[in-house]
């Protein structure tokens, strides 16, 4: 995604340049800002910045575009009024055409939601800075329980990070549970047992046992035949039947 980003500022750049040369040769610096153009780098990923919340942070940095003349639009300014929102990792602005105002965005993706029991509520990348959710939604994980946001640096991001690298894992890992001792309950979107992680540690080897359970066990007895599993053990899988499946 750095590639594309510095692809698309590559390009930008060659643009500006050309356009700068061009207006300076012929003495035509003063003309009216007609349109703004913003690109998304990384939006096939996710999408938390759109070109309409672009609009909005410069609203409220009190900055206005169409309409204004260009050789008044400071593009530094622009960059630095967008940096100031979390989600926003990288930014370049340039003009062109004359009437246009480019601005490239590369997205600060976090990995997980935490919504505490301590009443804290926010996101939070793959590096550990905390990103407020502004109205934002998002497909990931959802941390619930008593979670510090010591204990989500130092335990959860690793999970986390193994987690969003698994194709299985980032579509069926829905929410993750936090007693006051440390320990992880997972719950899946597909199925409905509950999950007993255990603690944030042998994070590969649990996983390997799950997925060998999911393929193997699972589409033998049917989806809904336990009503837990757990991994918290070394080298075991425990589970628990659903009693309704009994009857």
């Amino acid at each position: 995604m750095k590639n594309l980003f510095k692809l698309l500022l590559l390009l930008g750049v060659t643009i500006y340049l050309g356009f700068a040369f061009v207006s300076f040769a012929n003495g035509r610096t003063n003309r009216v800002c007609e349109d703004v153009k913003v690109t998304i780098a990384d939006s096939a990923h996710a999408v938390f910045i759109t070109p309409s919340e672009v609009s909005r942070l410069l609203q409220k940095g009190r900055i206005s575009l169409v309409g204004q003349q260009m050789d008044s639009i400071s593009c530094l300014r622009i960059e630095e009024t967008l940096r100031k929102s979390s989600f926003v990792k990288e930014v370049t602005c340039y003009k062109t055409g004359g009437r246009t105002i480019n601005i490239i965005l590369m997205q600060r993706l976090p990995l997980l939601r935490v919504m505490a029991d301590n009443g804290e509520d926010y996101y939070i990348d793959e590096r550990g800075d905390l990103m407020q959710p502004q109205g934002y939604a998002a497909d990931l994980p959802i941390v619930t329980g008593e979670v510090s946001q010591a204990f989500v640096r130092k335990r959860l991001l690793p999970l986390a990070r193994f987690i969003a690298k698994d194709e299985l894992w980032r579509a069926q890992v829905e929410q993750m549970h936090i007693d006051a001792q440390g320990r992880i309950d997972i719950v899946p979107r597909v199925g409905a047992q509950l999950i007993h992680f255990g603690k944030a540690e042998e994070i590969p080897e649990k996983f390997q046992r799950l997925r060998t359970f999911y393929e193997k066990v699972l589409p033998q007895v049917g989806w809904n035949k336990y009503s837990e599993i757990s991994v918290a053990y070394t080298n075991q899988i425990i589970c628990k039947k659903d009693i309704d499946t009994d009857l």
